[in-house]
């Protein structure tokens, strides 16, 4: 029964019942050890592509979220990205601009992804919905665009080391509130 809560706690959600869910398990034996592969879907959860696919889930969680202290998560601390230099960089000019704005989606797609050891790179599509702060006038503001990312395999799992962005386009208009400075 452990297994089966173990691999349960792997899926985004429960299947529909009736549905099928192929789920694989692989046994190697090493001397001195057994390594278990786990596969949902034919889908390695160890699998370095799929890795860097869910981190890119967290960062659009995290945005969404507001969760500012957790973009060391996915970012190194020398990293680049935004226009900014530095996680401290990227995190202030994150809150800067998100933390002005009311609820966001930040939803990713089309990843391209190429492994290289612990280094890869990836290509995504990013389509960005900002809606305005719940006092403020209704506004949307829709950016469409690709990130290309540069990630390193850390001790804390897949990190972006650089983000780049190349904008595609934008529909309609957000005034964002005046920053405080006090």
């Amino acid at each position: 029964m452990e297994v089966a809560q173990r691999l349960a706690a792997c899926l985004p959600q429960l299947p529909p019942e009736g549905a099928t869910v192929r789920v694989t398990m692989m046994f190697t034996m090493l001397p001195g050890a057994l390594q278990a592969e786990h596969t949902i879907n034919g889908v390695a959860m160890n699998d370095p592509k799929q890795q860097i696919v869910d981190q890119l889930a967290e960062i659009a969680w995290i945005l969404d979220h507001k969760e500012w202290d957790r973009l060391g998560e996915v970012f190194t601390e020398d990293a680049e990205g935004y226009g900014q230099q530095g996680l401290r960089a990227i995190t202030a000019n994150t809150i800067r601009y998100l933390g002005r704005c009311g609820p966001t989606q930040h939803l990713t797609g089309n990843h391209r992804i190429r492994l290289d050891g612990d280094r890869a790179t990836s290509t995504s599509y990013i389509r960005a919905i900002h809606f305005s702060a719940p006092d403020r006038p209704v506004q949307q503001w829709d950016f469409v665009g690709t990130y290309y990312d540069t990630w390193l395999h850390t001790d804390a799992g897949w990190q972006i080391t650089r983000r780049r962005c190349r904008p595609l386009g934008t529909l309609g208009d957000l005034v964002l509130p005046v920053e405080d400075d006090g």
